[in-house]
């Protein structure tokens, strides 16, 4: 069984009001900073318009940066993950979705992407930066 977690604080990283945020993933890159990446500006769990975002903090989680958008496909942008390479790449996964629920708002957004869009955008994604997930 893995080692139980020690709790050290709880706090409140980002807010986007009237919004869902989920699925974060946080690094400590080489250089001490911490970086969360995530799925957000959602209207829930499940709907069309969640995007890839990511915050940072440079000083152990006192502060944190406003949420950055990294990626905005047509589709759902869902459960980013992230990792720095050994050369201090970052890569950011994650993966996109035509699934929005019943929702009569939503069936009437899914009407709304051709058929090569979703051959296009549905699918797992990667993308790197070499320069700390600036660019």
């Amino acid at each position: 069984m893995a080692p139980a977690a020690d709790i050290l604080s709880k706090q409140i990283i980002c807010k986007e009001p009237g919004r869902y945020i989920g699925w974060p993933t946080i690094i400590r890159t080489r250089a001490g900073e911490l970086i969360i990446a995530f799925s957000g500006d959602r209207d829930s769990h499940i709907c069309p318009y969640g995007k890839t975002e990511m915050v940072r903090s440079s000083d152990e989680g006192k502060t944190w940066s406003d949420p950055v958008v990294i990626r905005n496909t047509p589709l759902d942008d869902r459960d980013a993950g992230l990792v720095e390479t050994p050369d201090g790449t970052l890569v950011t996964t994650w993966f996109t979705s035509v699934e929005f629920g019943d929702s009569p708002v939503y069936e009437a957004h899914a009407k709304t992407l051709s058929q090569e869009v979703r051959d296009r955008w549905k699918g797992h994604w990667t993308q790197r930066s070499t320069d700390s997930g600036l660019t």
